[in-house]
């Protein structure tokens, strides 16, 4: 999650409004092969997922943000 929150505090710093992780789940791997998925969910089958650790690590810097850090206006 380094990478993430490192990229985030840089945008932070020039300013950038919006930044959106690409993948929101990978639908077409096999069990197992999730590990290399870039998404921020894990399926656990064809309908049902769970939150992976970057999911965790978003919520909680936007729940931040939405505090009253960034992103409100006051």
């Amino acid at each position: 999650m380094r990478y993430l929150t490192e990229l985030l505090a840089i945008f932070e710093e020039e300013d950038v409004d919006t930044a959106l992780w690409f993948t929101f789940a990978a639908f077409n791997t096999r069990k197992g092969a999730d590990l290399t998925s870039y998404g921020v969910v894990r399926m656990l089958d064809e309908t049902r997922w769970e939150p992976r650790e970057v999911f965790q690590t978003m919520a909680a810097r936007y729940a931040k943000d939405a505090e009253g850090g960034r992103g409100s206006e006051g």
